[in-house]
């Protein structure tokens, strides 16, 4: 069944529609790409009103702010995560190309990934083989998974600096005395 939207006067599926219990048909009057445009023009045009708004919400729902804003984190932790890792390689000036973790984990996936490609260990930090700090960029060809102690000893080791490093070390633990 189709529907015509008032302000693009196309004729679109119910579905391109939100729902709206003042309608008769329980429907907007217009689709949802138009809803988009009209909403995005209120905030412009309202920008002060809206800010005024939100802050007043805010200070009467303080710890109901709070108690949202920690399960929407823990919800989404891979994503709050991943937020931070693009926030550090732009501040360190790196060049970062746009991926959700669900393309990092589906990247690995594909590459058959599933555990530290140091040590074979857990799964535990995503790693940069070039760091960030080395001019490394942040993209998938340059994430791989590691463990927490391998990320944390690799440190601004390209990973062929920290693999001869960890065989040198393990040379000279094996060595006669």
């Amino acid at each position: 069944m189709l529907k015509r939207c008032v302000k693009c006067e196309e004729h679109k599926p119910l579905s391109e529609f939100n729902k709206s219990k003042g309608q008769a048909d329980g429907l907007y009057s217009y689709c949802r790409d138009c809803g988009k445009i009209v909403a995005r023009k209120w905030r412009e045009d309202n920008a002060a009103r809206q800010k005024a708004r939100t802050a007043a919400w805010y200070e009467a729902n303080r710890e109901r702010h709070a108690v949202l804003t920690r399960a929407w984190r823990a919800d989404h932790m891979q994503d709050v995560l991943e937020k931070n890792r693009k926030r550090r390689a732009i501040q360190a000036g790196a060049t970062v190309d746009a991926f959700s973790y669900r393309d990092i984990a589906a990247h690995f996936a594909s590459l058959g990934l599933d555990s530290c490609v140091y040590c074979n260990g857990p799964f535990e930090h995503i790693d940069h083989v070039v760091p960030l700090a080395r001019g490394g960029t942040h993209a998938l060809i340059n994430l791989v998974p590691s463990c927490a102690r391998c990320n944390l000893r690799k440190g601004t080791s390209t990973a062929e600096e920290y693999i001869t490093r960890v065989a040198s070390e393990m040379a000279q633990s094996h060595a006669p005395a």
